[in-house]
């Protein structure tokens, strides 16, 4: 539909990064440093197979997955333009026990993450991973509303669409090897009604 849907980050399976959003912060001078915001991620790795078979599931086409090669520099240029506050992060990977320790002010890295806070830190906070994922090799991408609302739980997870002139922003398009010749029409019609031409090899 011509959109990217960006959701809170209390959306995400793994508990271990859900913390960090859910959690309930108690510095006076954090007001306003944990606002209610939207992300979505995307890989700095061009052939990844442990992706290929994370994120493809169910039946049909939705064992099939599209890898779209994306233009960063125009990416950036679109989410600056789309009305919401935007920044970036690069994933930080870390051991498990470090990130369930963060929080307490005797550990040696507390500081880091949480003296003199401020939303930079609440956003390095929601880049951290556990370094079983290494391989992901993950970019964080962020939206925040300037009247953000209060940050939700799991069960209230709000999204926000944003429209995206994908023409511009997908440089390639790749498609997953297994497709049938009638799941390979479908993807390039869907690819063609946003103005993208992806390139199926072998196939006519």
């Amino acid at each position: 539909c011509g959109n990217w849907r960006f959701f809170e980050p209390s959306k995400w399976n793994d508990r271990f990064e859900q913390r960090f959003y859910c959690a309930r912060y108690k510095f006076r001078a954090s007001i306003g440093n944990t606002p209610q915001l939207f992300a979505t991620c995307v890989t700095r790795v061009k052939n990844n197979e442990a992706a290929w078979k994370v994120y493809a599931h169910g039946l049909g086409l939705g064992a099939r997955c599209l890898q779209l090669e994306l233009d960063i520099v125009e990416l950036r240029k679109q989410l600056r333009n789309s009305g919401f506050r935007f920044e970036e992060k690069t994933v930080v990977y870390e051991k498990e026990h470090v990130i369930l320790d963060l929080h307490k002010k005797r550990k040696p890295y507390y500081n880091k993450y949480f003296g003199s806070f401020s939303l930079d830190k609440f956003l390095r906070l929601l880049s951290l991973k556990r370094d079983a994922y290494t391989y992901e090799q993950e970019l964080r991408l962020f939206i925040i509303p300037d009247n953000a609302g209060k940050r939700n739980g799991y069960k209230k997870t709000e999204y926000r669409d944003l429209p995206i002139r994908w023409k511009d922003v997908i440089t390639k398009v790749r498609v997953d090897k297994k497709c049938t010749p009638a799941e390979l029409v479908s993807i390039q019609r869907a690819c063609f009604s946003v103005g993208i031409n992806p390139s199926i090899k072998n196939y006519s």
